[in-house]
């Protein structure tokens, strides 16, 4: 996958290493983890998308939703569940964010129709609407 660079990062005042693949043009913008969560992308303008290392335990899509809400994580306490496009990010960099159930299938925030809210299968990306009412993975995000 090309070269890699390691790139030093302090995290809670203790330095680390990581590796980070040539597509991060030299380390610039990896995914890396930071105090609140996993940073999944950061736009030009230093704004983007965290998400939580670990999953919060099963739960029904109002469950997940409040579980997010009432996240409180290294001092930060905006976590939320993601929107269906944020959850196709996250599976799009699960092997670097990490912690992901393979065969589940996670909840988004965005709801089709009354009953049901999209979710994404982490085995294979596929988007489909599920009862809200079915306890799924779930893991929160932030934007910063």
């Amino acid at each position: 996958m090309g070269l890699s660079y390691v790139c030093v990062m302090k995290l809670n005042n203790i330095l680390f290493a990581f590796m980070a693949v040539a597509m991060f043009a030299g380390c610039e913008e990896p995914v890396t983890q930071k105090e609140c969560g996993v940073i999944v992308f950061k736009n030009a303008d230093g704004h983007g998308l965290a998400a939580a290392p670990t999953d919060l335990p099963y739960a029904n899509w109002e469950n997940a939703k409040l579980a997010c809400e009432d996240l409180v994580l290294d001092g930060c306490d905006d976590w939320r569940l993601p929107t269906n496009e944020e959850l196709n990010q996250l599976y799009a960099n699960k092997d670097r964010i990490g912690g992901f159930a393979q065969f589940d299938f996670y909840w988004s925030s965005t709801l089709v129709g009354m009953d049901d809210a999209y979710t994404v299968e982490f085995d294979n990306g596929k988007t489909i609407a599920d009862n809200k009412t079915t306890k799924n993975s779930v893991r929160a995000v932030r934007s910063f």
